[in-house]
């Protein structure tokens, strides 16, 4: 007996476009020490390297996402995390935990961030309405309540 063949994302949705949702924010990396062990140039990376392919560009649609309001992350993290976040009040064994240290207070890195959130949240609407998307950054999962980790400040898929 033959296999059926597995079914296209595009067949799978009764989606307006055919065309493959990607998330992708020019904020997403941002200047970054180049002798860092986390590599913040990934993302843009991996957008630059997409826009080569003759594939991806035929059918992808790009979507960029917007900063999050701050009530979708007070609704994961506790408030008083966050908000010391967003006023670059973390202390060091915080900035430590997540890894970032003094990179930790610059307003790229907290742009960033949140845009990120943004992306997930954008991105789960898309796969819910074309029944598949991807987002360039995210999935950033260490992060708990109260506190960063494993460079992971906010928790985008909680």
């Amino acid at each position: 007996p033959q296999k059926p063949s597995p079914r296209s994302w595009r067949t799978m949705s009764p989606s307006v476009s055919r065309r493959l949702p990607l998330v992708y924010h020019p904020h997403y990396s941002c200047s970054w020490p180049p002798k860092h062990r986390f590599p913040m140039s990934k993302f843009a990376d991996l957008h630059a390297f997409l826009l080569t392919q003759p594939s991806v560009l035929a059918t992808a649609s790009w979507h960029q996402p917007e900063l999050p309001p701050h009530a979708w992350v007070e609704a994961v993290h506790e408030r008083e995390y966050y908000r010391a976040f967003l006023g670059s009040r973390l202390g060091d064994a915080e900035a430590r935990r997540i890894g970032f240290r003094e990179q930790l207070s610059r307003p790229e890195l907290i742009r960033r961030t949140r845009l990120e959130v943004g992306g997930t949240v954008l991105t789960a609407k898309l796969a819910l309405r074309h029944g598949l998307a991807c987002n360039l950054a995210g999935g950033t999962h260490h992060a708990h309540a109260g506190a960063g980790s494993g460079f992971t400040i906010l928790n985008d898929l909680a």
